[in-house]
């Protein structure tokens, strides 16, 4: 159960959580997968990557598929999911909402690129109430389900991981932030003994946090 009075910082995944691009996302690797003769159904592929930075999607299409993918797979794939973005992602005022009326510090910390969430953030409106306050697994060395990326924004913010509450969709995401010894509402996922916190709507914090 979240304590509130335990509650000094609020870390936001992006992808899935602030913004709804998980299924463009996935809908457009599954695409250039199938191109390349793998054979798993989009739930296969979106259980495969959730949650993974660019980096290690690579490595697990290696893994899995035993596939080597060029710098130019990638770039497409890239490429295409952010005119994906750019089609589909409108703003969110009702989020952006929410956000101004948070009494307690926050931040994003994304398996995401920061291009990528400037761009899905920027397209959504929730750019600038993130203003600093972004941060990638671009600048750690081990991306989610490892705690470093968390680690470095709890630090970066003075603020103990205990005192750290983490919203995050994927199953990758809520192990780095079991890992990092964070509180944990799981947005939208299946609920486990792991991970007994669920919320199916961001307006929610509101009455959690009080």
């Amino acid at each position: 159960m979240i304590n509130p009075d335990d509650v000094s910082l609020i870390i936001f995944d992006c992808d899935g959580v602030l913004v709804d691009t998980e299924t463009l996302a996935n809908d457009v690797l599954y695409r250039h997968l199938r191109a390349k003769g793998v054979r798993h159904s989009p739930a296969e592929t979106t259980n495969l990557f959730l949650g993974l930075s660019f980096s290690d999607m690579q490595a697990r299409a290696q893994q899995y598929y035993n596939l080597t993918l060029d710098d130019t797979f990638w770039r497409r794939v890239q490429q295409e999911t952010f005119t994906a973005f750019k089609l589909n992602l409108k703003p969110d005022p009702v989020t952006l909402h929410l956000l101004s009326n948070l009494k307690k510090p926050y931040c994003v910390a994304s398996s995401g690129s920061h291009e990528k969430m400037i761009l899905s953030l920027g397209l959504s409106g929730l750019l600038p109430a993130f203003k600093n306050r972004l941060f990638s697994a671009e600048q750690v060395t081990r991306g989610k389900p490892a705690p470093d990326l968390f680690l470095f924004a709890a630090d970066y913010f003075a603020v103990k991981p205990a005192h750290c509450l983490v919203i995050e969709d994927s199953l990758t995401g809520c192990e780095a932030a079991k890992a990092a010894g964070m509180q944990l509402l799981a947005f939208k996922t299946e609920t486990s003994a792991s991970f007994p916190d669920v919320i199916t709507d961001l307006r929610a914090l509101q009455d959690i946090l009080g």
